[in-house]
């Protein structure tokens, strides 16, 4: 294990994993990721209410699906030019093609969401527990909606999936108490 000021590495120099976030500063915002870091497992941010907008580095190659749910106060995920595996398109967190949406920040205020066109696949935990979020609008491309992707939203009242949806994992729309 390696302590840096902004969390706990674990693995080796070459091959860095960020294993979990601590913030010390009760008004700190942000969180900078150790520009060596590569990967970042599951539930490394787990219930940080602080972070508002997390900064990837373009070292990260891997990011565990559930690494950035539960963030209740995220707002925005910013990945730096030049990562080959990841993007963001208005604080949200893409693969570099676009294809897959992996997080939207549930700390975002905005009631309705509409999936960008040409995204196919809604990653796990992809909307968990948004906060605000009350309607979603799924392009027909989207083809698979992940594991709890729209888990424990609870304020959200209505989703149309599109007609070409081969797949739909378990639990995507479980604790939806909003939907009828």
């Amino acid at each position: 294990f390696k302590a840096f000021s902004t969390g706990l590495y674990v693995g080796s120099q070459e091959n860095p994993y960020l294993a979990l976030v601590k913030t010390n500063d009760k008004d700190n915002m942000g969180c900078e990721i150790h520009s060596d870091c590569k990967f970042i497992l599951s539930c490394a941010f787990d219930l940080n209410q602080k972070i508002g907008v997390l900064n990837i580095p373009k070292s990260v190659i891997d990011i565990s699906p559930n690494a950035l749910s539960r963030m209740s106060g995220l707002q925005r995920i910013e990945v730096e030019e030049g990562n080959p595996k990841y993007t963001q398109v208005d604080g949200n967190l893409y693969t570099a093609d676009k294809k897959t949406l992996l997080m939207h920040p549930i700390g975002r205020s905005e009631a309705l969401f509409t999936i960008p066109n040409g995204v196919q696949v809604i990653g796990s935990s992809a909307f968990s527990d948004s906060k605000n979020l009350q309607n979603v609008s799924v392009p027909m491309g989207v083809q698979e909606i992940g594991y709890s992707a729209f888990y424990g939203c609870k304020l959200i009242t209505e989703v149309e999936l599109p007609k070409g949806l081969t797949s739909l994992g378990q639990n995507a729309f479980a604790q939806c108490s909003g939907l009828g």
